[in-house]
């Protein structure tokens, strides 16, 4: 399972006047040597510290926004998150998008002229695979299982033909391969410098992208990137590592552009510096849907909820309103699906049960004779303050709801076992399509927290309508097959429960034009322009 880690956690506003005296004794910019002529225009971005911006390495949000500047991938996702070449000049694929074909740019270097080759790009996967951590985009190539376990040197299903063609043999098909692509983790790094000096490569990365870094970065601190020659873009990025709420206070003081507006901020952010309309395009508070989902998970085999009734009157007995202002501190949408409508195809009402309908709900626990529920949760994110939320609501339909607090580790462990029949559930969607989603929670084949559905959920028809999905190459085409599955998957069988869509939280400053921002939270930099005061 990918935790929705700190949706709700409830911070001090503003931390404070510590965090006020330590964000004022931050220097401006980190101290770079003297320069003739004027001086370059920089963006400054607050970031969370990171401990990795190398792909494979780079996992958290914050991560990879620094390694998706430095490091180019095969493909790129425009502002509509269709892929282009990026690496890539041209790919293809047979009919049934098993088999895919990759020709590298002639002329795709990295930032010291060395030439990427199809054997760099082929390495960083098998070594991404090998640490862990690039499951979810390269579990369905050939090999993969085997390759994880350690039980095979490489990955059987990335061949290497010549210099600049890499081909790509899947276990299954995947017609949304070329937009998986784009994520940052899988941006090829130079085989024979990694391996040189490994460390040093991971302060100091070389990538291929419109970035690179003037001297090793600093954890805790800050990371300064240059332009390239020939790219666009501002001419500097300084990423300042630093909290929400010391980066906000930073950006009330000019100090940085970007920043994470903090819990319990949101509404004062918004009323001092507007929202962005569209949601995801600066300047202002980018308040558009994230690319996460917070659910309640099921236990389908074991009663009460191996009965659909009960799992959609479980659905209609909450107020999710109610969870967005009381809770959410108003950084977050009420969930009519599984996919946020900020994602191409997303689902605005797949789940017919995600309205407040008490009534119906109070009937069948009574028909029923169930009057008490247990929730498991996990401590700290806040979770403690939506379960509060959900007793009021279930108390109000007639049924007492006993909130089992537990560490991370022990939830898992109660949700493979079966202890768990309820329980707080999160999703992160890696890239911005339905199928980041819809796939690992309702197809089968997706079984244990590990590969979203550890419920248990299974349908021959939403399998079928998935697989075909898969395989179909026609983007409206596929984006309307998963739509059918997910209405299939929530509003009759109830599989899961959606809750809440957290919101970006991010704000754009003046002097930055172009921003635009993915729901992964990333942005292409080459897009923006800085205004120097």
């Amino acid at each position: 399972m990918r935790r929705l880690g700190a949706l709700l956690v409830l911070l001090l506003a503003l931390a404070g006047c510590r965090g006020e005296e330590e964000a004022a004794r931050e220097p401006l910019l980190a101290e770079r040597p003297e320069v003739e002529g004027p001086a370059p225009a920089v963006l400054r971005w607050a970031i969370g510290d990171v401990e990795a911006i190398v792909p494979p390495l780079a996992t958290t949000p914050d991560e990879l926004r620094v390694a998706d500047a430095v490091f180019d991938g095969l493909t790129r996702l425009d502002e509509d998150l269709e892929p282009q070449p990026a690496l890539a000049e041209r790919w293809r694929h047979d009919d049934r998008a098993r088999v895919w074909t990759f020709r590298l740019r002639p002329d795709a270097t990295f930032h010291d002229g060395t030439p990427v080759t199809a054997a760099d790009v082929r390495f960083t996967w098998e070594e991404g695979v090998r640490e862990g951590r690039v499951a979810p985009h390269l579990r369905d190539v050939r090999g993969y299982e085997a390759l994880a376990r350690g039980e095979a040197d490489g990955l059987d299903g990335v061949l290497v033909h010549g210099e600049r063609t890499v081909q790509v043999l899947l276990e299954r098909p995947r017609a949304d391969l070329a937009v998986r692509l784009a994520h940052p983790s899988l941006a090829p790094v130079p085989e024979a410098a990694y391996r040189a000096d490994p460390e040093g490569f991971a302060r100091q990365p070389l990538g291929a992208g419109a970035y690179a870094l003037r001297e090793p970065w600093s954890p805790g601190a800050f990371a300064r990137l240059h332009r390239v020659e020939g790219r666009q873009g501002p001419e500097e990025v300084l990423f300042r590592f630093t909290d929400p709420t010391t980066g906000y206070i930073a950006f009330q003081q000019g100090r940085v552009d970007l920043a994470t507006v903090p819990e319990g901020a949101l509404a004062e952010a918004e009323e001092r510096y507007g929202r962005a309309e569209d949601g995801r395009t600066g300047p202002g508070v980018l308040g558009g849907e994230a690319a996460q989902v917070y659910l309640l998970g099921l236990r389908l085999d074991e009663p009460p909820f191996d009965d659909t009734a009960v799992r959609r009157a479980l659905s209609f007995a909450i107020d999710r309103g109610a969870l967005v202002e009381d809770v959410a501190d108003g950084g977050a949408v009420v969930a009519r699906g599984l996919t946020p409508r900020s994602v191409p195809g997303g689902a605005v009402s797949a789940c017919s049960t995600c309205l407040h309908a008490p009534n119906a709900a109070e009937r069948v626990f009574a028909e029923r004779d169930i009057d008490a529920l247990e929730l498991w949760i996990d401590r700290g994110g806040g979770h403690r303050l939506l379960a509060e939320r959900l007793e009021a609501d279930l108390a109000a339909v007639g049924v007492a709801l006993d909130v089992r607090e537990v560490d991370t580790g022990e939830l898992y462990d109660a949700i493979e076992d079966g202890r768990a029949s309820l329980y707080r559930y999160g999703w992160t969607l890696e890239h911005p399509t339905p199928e980041d989603v819809v796939v690992p929670l309702l197809h089968s084949a997706s079984q244990g927290v590990a590969g979203g559905n550890p419920g248990g959920f299974a349908s021959e028809e939403v399998d079928g309508l998935i697989d075909e999905a898969l395989a179909t190459t026609d983007r409206d085409d596929r984006l309307a097959l998963l739509r059918s599955a997910e209405t299939l998957g929530l509003g009759r069988e109830q599989a899961t429960i959606p809750l809440l869509f957290p919101t970006q939280r991010l704000i754009v400053g003046d002097r930055v034009d172009g921003f635009v921002a993915e729901p992964t939270g990333r942005a292409d930099l080459e897009r923006v322009d800085v205004v120097e005061d």
